[in-house]
């Protein structure tokens, strides 16, 4: 993100290097690339395949989404999370939050790898305050497909805006799997996923068998705001996948809402599976 200048003083041999002020980080992709260069932490430890890459910080995250959408690492890259994150970024911007480009961020650039919290954690390990403006598949994930499995990870006050969207993922191709995962707002907060197409909870779409299970969402407001959109506590559009063992609740600051068709666990679930689910 820059911050450092070059400058010829008078009477002196060499140029003086000196410290500036950061300009504002667009994406966590431009923090994403001072890890690489050394500038800004390190990078995680491990090597995503014998060893997966250890995630212990938001910058290492970013760093991890930027690999895998600029296909240095391959898209199987296995990460393990080993603590709580905030990707609120507010120390990179002036206002606001710092968007986050999701990982996988298209079908061209899918994930299939493992991302799973530390076994070691008898909890998932939560990530807050992620936010996403995108025109394409919108969340933490964008696109997982075949092989891709996420386990274990806690969103908390999400703002998710896109095409497909969900908190933890836009879209669940083939037999990509999201398992004990769960997207809330806080005591004080909904958190916010909105789809022009479709908006879940969980994820925006699922299709081939795709599978979420164990997994809750609760306390965020879920809207798809394109005329034959759906909106759904669990997936936006569930027809392709399987949905087990799931609940979805939102009595106090939550709502599901559509132009087109909105239902407490999937709005489109026409052809798909649901298994063991409730809302209350």
């Amino acid at each position: 993100v820059g911050g450092w200048s070059w400058t010829n003083v008078a009477g002196a041999v060499y140029p003086v290097l000196t410290a500036g002020s950061l300009a504002p980080a667009e994406s966590w992709e431009n923090i994403a690339v001072e890890v690489e260069n050394g500038l800004l932490g390190e990078k995680p430890t491990g090597d995503g395949s014998t060893v997966p890459y250890q995630i212990a910080t938001a910058e290492q995250l970013a760093w991890f989404a930027k690999q895998i959408n600029d296909g240095t690492l391959l898209s199987n890259a296995d990460a393990i999370l080993t603590g709580d994150l905030n990707l609120s970024g507010t120390n990179y911007v002036a206002s606001g939050k710092l968007p986050w480009v999701p990982i996988g961020k298209d079908a061209s650039h899918a994930y299939t790898g493992t991302f799973q919290s530390d076994i070691g954690s008898l909890k998932p390990y939560q990530i807050r305050e992620l936010y996403v403006n995108t025109t394409g598949e919108a969340g933490l994930f964008g696109v997982v497909d075949s092989g891709g499995s996420i386990t274990g990870v806690g969103l908390v006050d999400v703002s998710v805006t896109g095409e497909t969207t969900g908190g933890v993922a836009g879209s669940l191709k083939g037999t990509a799997e999201v398992s004990r995962c769960y997207n809330r707002g806080s005591g004080s907060t909904a958190g916010e996923v909105t789809g022009t197409v479709s908006a879940g909870g969980i994820a925006g779409q699922m299709t081939g068998g795709a599978v979420i299970k164990d997994c809750y969402n609760m306390e965020n407001v879920i809207t798809g705001t394109g005329t034959s959109s759906c909106a759904g506590g669990i997936a936006g559009d569930g027809s392709g996948g399987t949905i087990a063992n799931c609940y979805h609740a939102s009595r106090i600051k939550g709502g599901i809402r559509s132009t087109g068709t909105a239902a407490s666990i999937a709005g489109n679930g026409s052809v798909g599976t649901v298994v063991q689910c409730y809302s209350d």
